[in-house]
């Protein structure tokens, strides 16, 4: 596995315990806000201020259980503070319990994780090498030191003082990145972390910073790929990609999130041969056909679409995405009830609003009359509206311009241009939106404006 594979093969630090280290004349910060209080068997405090979290402090003496503090506050738990950020020894979580389903990092970059696996009984211990699909997440805190870990398909038992945890990242990136500001690894990791925490536009630096250190790891240009794709930069993700690819031909993961990008500059070309690069490789794995399928339907490949969205269903059938493109490429083979029947297929069981819309919009603007009804289009469209105010979110282009549709094909043609608008000028507002789109959304609003109703012909 390379240095940078997933699971982030990860500053041998000291874990400082609640009982054993002495922090006597040592800066600690405190965590929470600080209140004088009565100390157990010590009497009263001195003083009354108030220290607020992150002050820092020194620490006059240290029983094992309180820190005793210079000043006016008195006494505080252990577990209240953390040594300073310039105490090499100290990381925010030492010490304290790491709850299920925490991702972990280690702290030194390896090659390979080397963890535990115990028999039932704990009498025997068996080393191994264990190179994790996902990020190591923790399955139980050990009462020896150590951490039961899993990547999803395998587990083990790890020792904490070599693993961080996300709250560890930023005091210990900065720590490193202090004394050498070209640590990739360090870059790597709080550029992970920022990024689970949503913050891309902080991550996208981190990661450029790692390659410009170093510019040969080809998974740091697949994860700023990741980052400017959530940031909607399909030109640069997409050049990211493509390098990472170059970097590693053997490695054709980033092809199909290339592909992602080139769907939404409605390249969809260059996406299904990215596509279908992978599944060459990967002939079982279904994981990334939906997004074939729907390369196929613009490309008005109806029938390969269908043939891909089979596969699909077959494995999930309740792939609403799969199923709406499978329904839409069969009316534009002009098998309308085939394609009724498909969309109708578990419409209400799975309640999704994807399917809905898909379903109204076939409703509104198919070419055979007898297959076209305007009432359950809007009813579709109002359960909806419903569920996007449940979720207090605004309706996007694409909901609006079916809305458009449904109001057209009931003749009621001042909604329909007065929703139609409302989409073309969100779709202006996006400037990610391609050309292509928004000049099939303008003509739509034209049609709609001389009181005619959208077909699909």
């Amino acid at each position: 596995m390379h240095r940078f594979a997933l699971g982030l093969s990860m500053v041998t630090c000291l874990v400082i315990t609640a009982s054993a280290e002495d922090w006597t004349g040592k800066k600690i910060k405190t965590k929470d806000d600080v209140k004088p209080g009565k100390r157990e068997g010590a009497g009263l405090l001195r003083g009354s201020d108030v220290v607020k979290k992150g002050t820092e402090l020194t620490v006059k003496a240290d029983d094992g259980t309180f820190l005793e503090l210079d000043g006016k506050l008195g006494t505080i738990f252990k577990t209240d503070a953390v040594l300073s950020s310039n105490d090499p020894n100290a990381l925010p979580s030492d010490g304290t319990t790491w709850k299920a389903g925490t991702v972990v990092f280690q702290r030194q970059e390896d090659t390979v994780w080397v963890i535990e696996r115990r028999s039932e009984k704990n009498l025997a211990t068996v080393k191994v090498n264990w190179e994790p699909k996902l990020e190591p997440t923790v399955l139980r805190d050990g009462e020896d030191g150590s951490v039961l870990l899993t990547d999803g398909a395998s587990e083990g038992w790890a020792e904490k003082n070599k693993l961080l945890t996300s709250e560890d990242v930023p005091v210990w990136a900065e720590r490193r990145l202090k004394s050498n500001p070209k640590d990739t690894y360090a870059l790597w990791v709080r550029a992970y972390t920022l990024t689970e925490q949503g913050k891309y536009e902080a991550a996208e630096k981190d990661y450029t910073a790692a390659i410009q250190a170093d510019a040969t790891v080809s998974v740091l240009w697949s994860a700023r790929g990741q980052v400017r794709r959530r940031l909607g930069d399909w030109d640069g993700s997409i050049a990211d990609f493509t390098e990472a690819h170059r970097l590693n031909s053997a490695d054709l993961s980033p092809l199909p999130m290339r592909g992602l990008c080139w769907m939404r500059k409605g390249e969809y070309s260059k996406a299904e041969v990215d596509f279908t690069a992978w599944h060459k490789a990967n002939p079982d794995d279904v994981v990334w056909h939906p997004y074939r399928v729907n390369a196929y339907y613009h490309l008005g490949e109806w029938k390969k679409a269908i043939a891909d969205a089979d596969l699909v269903l077959k494995a999930n059938p309740k792939d609403v995405y799969t199923r709406v493109a499978k329904a839409r490429s069969m009316a534009k083979l002009k098998r309308y009830k085939e394609a009724k029947d498909e969309f109708e297929s578990q419409l209400y069981d799975i309640a999704s609003a994807v399917q809905y819309v898909a379903y109204a919009q076939f409703l509104s603007i198919c070419p055979d009359a007898d297959f076209r009804d305007g009432v359950t289009a809007l009813q579709l469209m109002k359960l909806t509206q419903s569920s996007y105010d449940n979720a207090k979110r605004d309706l996007p282009a694409e909901i609006l311009e079916v809305f458009a549709a449904v109001y057209a094909e009931g003749a009621e043609y001042e909604l329909a241009v007065e929703k139609q608008k409302e989409a073309v000028e969100k779709l202006k507002a996006d400037k990610r939106t391609p050309a292509a789109e928004l000049k099939r959304a303008e003509e739509a609003l034209e049609l709609y404006k001389k009181n005619k109703p959208l077909r699909d012909e």
